[in-house]
């Protein structure tokens, strides 16, 4: 969920967005300038993100219709960029229509009481797993989780990511061997491209497989949505990135 300014900073989005099997249902402005995220790139492909939440931060609660898209929805991602309020009220539609809630927990902050009890899968980084729980190990840390949601997928970068669920053990799954140029977009790449498989139901292996893949070519590349392979280039490259 996102607002635009009446004179949006990012032009980008109505021209760029819109691609096969992505249709923009809702939009809204208001006065005052869009969010912008300001993002610092160090040599080796890593970052550091500010937030300015802009328009996005007056976006409280749902609008008339949203819950009718949500329902009509396989999967609801869910990010921190918006009023946890809006958040919880979404995750709580979804909760109701039985539609699954994909949470990633960023920028890292305090959680409201009920939003983890209405996430069905939770995606932090290691270090949002940390803040969440208190561990600096990712397995400890999605164990602790696992008191909280279902399902947990911690992400460890260019180590893969770990997944764990109720009663069943813990899977690693390696991400592709890439030299990166910037890991920016990698979080959200892969998040976005893991509720796209989970909606089309495949099982979680293959889904966190996929989702790797996507998110192993978005680093090979500089910026942020310009770096967010096409489906066309995820399938092709089947798991394995040249």
């Amino acid at each position: 969920s996102a607002r635009s300014a009446r004179t949006p900073s990012a032009p980008g989005c109505g021209r760029n967005s819109p691609t096969p099997g992505w249709t923009p249902n809702c939009s809204a402005s208001s006065p005052g300038p869009s969010g912008t995220a300001h993002i610092v790139v160090d040599d080796a492909g890593g970052n550091a993100i500010v937030v300015v939440p802009g328009a996005n931060g007056s976006l409280t609660g749902l609008a008339p219709g949203d819950e009718h898209l949500i329902a009509a929805a396989d999967t609801l991602l869910l990010q921190l960029e918006i009023p946890l309020g809006t958040v919880l009220a979404g995750a709580e539609a979804a909760r109701r229509h039985g539609v699954r809630t994909v949470l990633t927990p960023a920028p890292a902050q305090t959680l409201p009481p009920g939003l983890l009890a209405a996430t069905d899968l939770l995606v932090p980084n290691e270090h949002e797993a940390a803040a969440l729980t208190g561990s600096l190990d990712p397995a400890e840390a999605a164990r602790v989780l696992l008191d909280r949601v279902p399902e947990v997928v911690v992400t460890l970068g260019a180590r893969g990511c770990l997944y764990a669920a109720r009663g069943a053990d813990q899977l690693l799954v390696p991400a592709p061997e890439v030299d990166p140029v910037d890991t920016t977009a990698a979080g959200d790449t892969f998040v976005g491209a893991l509720a796209v498989a989970l909606g089309e139901g495949r099982a979680m292996p293959d889904a966190l497989a996929w989702a790797g893949t996507a998110a192993a070519l978005s680093v090979q590349r500089a910026g942020a949505a310009p770096s967010m392979p096409h489906r066309s280039e995820i399938d092709a490259s089947a798991g394995v990135v040249a």
